[in-house]
């Protein structure tokens, strides 16, 4: 049995570290610790649990299957020592440090306004860092626990994280003032007439919602460009004959250049969240924070 003495806290910080970085170099950067710190402190994760716990791969530190299971037991232990550490309260006015944000950069456009704008107001001290993130592959992306939240459609969000809905986002059909369709209703065989182009957020998939009803009906559209932000939209579709599927909000960025009609196939909604690390479950200013993105991501769309 471990003698639960030699539980130093600072071990337990490594070893989440490395279970969310899988690198001894960012797990150093991430504590402020040197690199032969966190080998120290892994060498005597090892000896106290009797397991090597990770194993160097080309790819980095991958955990056992011991270091897996240790990890739910050892992120409630520190959860609750940061919920001793934590404040009772938070103050906005004088927190300071940089809040960073790991978002699509869509939901950087269409929220970064508002969101700075409450933060000069409230919270004049916090910096932010918004970092983009195309959501292909979220298990891919290495300084994912050193963000303070991601963003985007919960499809995106790693699945071990906690989240909140933001806001509900109908899709409209996109296209220029000056294409054929700018002035009347578009039906169906109106919108399969014309070329559209394709925003893909995760994965290399070129099939969608839409193309699957389409199908049902014995119809297809033509997709001739793929493409991997919404914001190129208004670029793409200045050749005045492509029709695009996007988020309405996306007509609050586009100073009005592209008109936006309700598709002639009813879509569900595209829901954006804000998701975050369980260890942060219960700190006074991530829960602030949270109520400050769902404030603002509520503005009229």
């Amino acid at each position: 049995m471990t003698d639960i003495r030699m539980l130093d806290p600072q071990l337990l910080l490594v070893f989440e570290a490395l279970i969310d970085t899988h690198s001894a170099t960012l797990s150093a950067a991430r504590l402020n610790l040197s690199q032969s710190a966190v080998s120290g402190a892994l060498k005597r994760l090892r000896q106290i649990f009797d397991d090597p716990l990770f194993e160097r791969h080309s790819h980095g530190l991958t955990p056992t299957q011991r270091a897996e299971d240790l990890s739910t037991q050892i992120s409630e232990v520190l959860l609750g020592l940061r919920a001793l550490a934590s404040p009772h309260a938070f103050d906005p006015a004088s927190a300071t440090g940089t809040v960073t944000i790991l978002a699509t950069d869509f939901a950087i456009a269409t929220l970064l306004a508002p969101f700075r704008a409450r933060l000069a107001q409230e919270a004049p001290g916090l910096k932010t860092a918004f970092q983009p993130f195309s959501g292909a592959d979220v298990a891919s992306v290495r300084n994912l626990n050193t963000v303070d939240f991601v963003i985007g459609s919960l499809g995106m969000l790693p699945e071990s994280y906690s989240a909140t809905a933001l806001r509900s986002d109908p899709l409209m059909l996109f296209m220029s003032q000056e294409h054929p369709l700018a002035q009347s209703a578009v039906s169906v065989q109106d919108m399969i007439r014309f070329p559209h182009i394709l925003v893909i957020l995760r994965g290399n998939t070129k099939s969608t919602m839409l193309d699957d009803l389409l199908e049902q009906q014995g119809m297809a559209r033509m997709v001739t460009t793929l493409c991997y932000s919404f914001l190129t939209l208004p670029i793409l579709l200045e050749d005045h004959h492509s029709l695009a599927i996007a988020p309405k909000s996306l007509a609050n960025v586009t100073a009005g250049n592209l008109i936006a009609k309700p598709s002639p196939i009813p879509l569900p909604d595209v829901k954006l969240f804000a998701a975050w690390h369980h260890r942060a479950k219960n700190d006074p200013q991530n829960i602030w924070m949270r109520n400050i993105l769902r404030t603002c991501a509520s503005w009229p769309v």
